[in-house]
């Protein structure tokens, strides 16, 4: 069993120690992490949920998931990362995205760099079922073909502007 912390929408924690998946109530938020993984190719790490998964399944999404109660975003986007594909990452790697607000989710996002193949990527069992790099062109397709989880969408859209930058021309 999994617990977290409950907090308002300006981040204040409201109760903490709640069972994942208990009810909220009116104005209440859970903080969720994700990590967009690009390597030096420009490329970005996706992969795809578990099909047995009840919300979207088979579609295609980033690393990320809900804090755990007393858990920080550094430490719950590390950990995440590490779980669903087995990547060790250290906290000054991670580059702060920016946040989203997305009822009842609070989130922060991250930025990694790294090169990793994806033979090398250890997938979680009922988690995801599959892992592949593709281009921005290639991510902005799938968002509009309805390829990518609808979370991965709303999530991103506040920090869009920023997330585009690491794949303008800096030859």
């Amino acid at each position: 069993m999994e617990y977290i912390d409950i907090f308002d929408e300006n981040g204040r924690l409201l109760r903490s120690h709640v069972k994942r998946g208990e009810q909220l109530g009116e104005g209440e938020f859970m903080r969720v992490v994700g990590c967009w993984i690009i390597n030096t190719e420009r490329q970005i790490l996706l992969t795809q949920r578990a099909a047995a998964k009840s919300f979207a399944p088979g579609k295609w999404e980033n690393t990320g998931g809900h804090l755990l109660s007393g858990e920080n975003s550094v430490t719950g986007t590390l950990r995440e990362l590490r779980e669903e594909t087995g990547i060790i990452a250290e906290p000054d790697e991670l580059i702060f995205l920016g946040n989203a607000v997305v009822p009842p989710y609070l989130g922060e996002n991250f930025v990694i760099i790294r090169n990793i193949s994806p033979d090398e990527i250890k997938l979680q069992e009922g988690e995801t079922d599959d892992v592949k790099w593709v281009s921005y062109e290639e991510f902005l397709r799938m968002a509009d073909e309805n390829e990518l989880a609808p979370s991965v969408i709303t999530h991103l859209e506040p920090n869009l502007k920023r997330f585009e930058q690491f794949f303008l021309a800096q030859d």
